[in-house]
């Protein structure tokens, strides 16, 4: 079940359209954002337009550490 909306969200992040339903947040002191999938975080910055995967994590008290 995660696995496939994961795989939805990562196509989702390079459509313009989509990407504006996802609700995105930037994280406070980087330049990256995140989105919340069920239990999973995905983990991005923004390069000329193109998203570029950082990390997906599950949300648990380790989630935010190193980041």
């Amino acid at each position: 079940k995660h696995r496939r909306q994961i795989t939805e969200t990562l196509n989702c992040i390079d459509d313009p359209m989509c990407f504006r339903t996802l609700q995105a947040e930037k994280l406070s002191g980087s330049s990256s954002y995140k989105i919340r999938v069920g239990k999973y975080r995905i983990f991005f910055h923004l390069e000329q337009n193109l998203a570029i995967i950082e990390d997906i994590r599950p949300r648990n008290e380790k989630t935010y550490r190193d980041m």
